[in-house]
């Protein structure tokens, strides 16, 4: 998929034996960019998919605000039920992007294109909390975002060493499609999403 000249892709599964996956993800196109947002329901089945559902629904209705207030609009639609970890990613037209994570939505960047000896992740920072429960003071971060990086975010029913053996040159949806089905961990749904600037 592509859109603002960047190419995104997800992979996901719901636990085995449940119907549902309360792993989320969406990428909605606004005047500066592209927000790329990963929602991971608490526990999962149906209360946590209704829950991502929401949030997801609720962070593509403004998707142009700023993520903090994006955040805290998710925050309050998420009152009363399951609570979600929740990472937004605001990949911007003028090569940077902007991330906010609340909870363990694992996401970094993947940096130095094929060249090993170059190569350098940075990782988000999150923040401890649960969106709809109980939410931390809010701080986004801004970094550089070049055609060669690889942006990856994924729940935590994908085991976190995934980033040691993932690729910044493979295709985005055989790398989110590889990631899911060698580190997706047999007691979670789990999903991954992985962008970069199309070339």
């Amino acid at each position: 998929m592509g859109e603002s000249g960047l190419e995104w892709a997800v992979a996901g599964r719901a636990l085995p034996g449940e119907a549902r996956s309360g792993d989320a993800a969406t990428a909605v196109q606004h005047r500066d960019g592209l927000l790329l947002a990963v929602i991971d329901g608490l526990g999962h089945g149906n209360e946590a998919a209704d829950a991502a559902d929401r949030a997801r629904d609720s962070i593509a209705s403004r998707p142009g605000d700023p993520l903090v207030q994006v955040m805290q609009r998710c925050h309050r639609v998420l009152v009363g039920m399951r609570g979600a970890a929740v990472t937004l990613v605001d990949v911007l037209n003028d090569g940077t992007l902007s991330w906010l994570a609340v909870g363990n939505v694992e996401a970094a960047v993947v940096r130095g294109g094929g060249d090993p000896t170059r190569r350098r992740v940075d990782a988000v920072l999150q923040q401890a909390g649960v969106v709809g429960m109980q939410l931390p003071g809010l701080h986004p971060r801004v970094l550089p975002f070049a055609g060669n990086d690889l942006l990856v975010l994924a729940t935590d029913g994908i085991a976190s060493t995934f980033l040691a053996d993932v690729s910044a040159t493979w295709p985005v949806q055989r790398t989110a499609d590889w990631i899911v089905a060698r580190h997706a961990r047999a007691n979670d749904d789990a999903l991954a999403l992985v962008a970069r600037r199309a070339r």
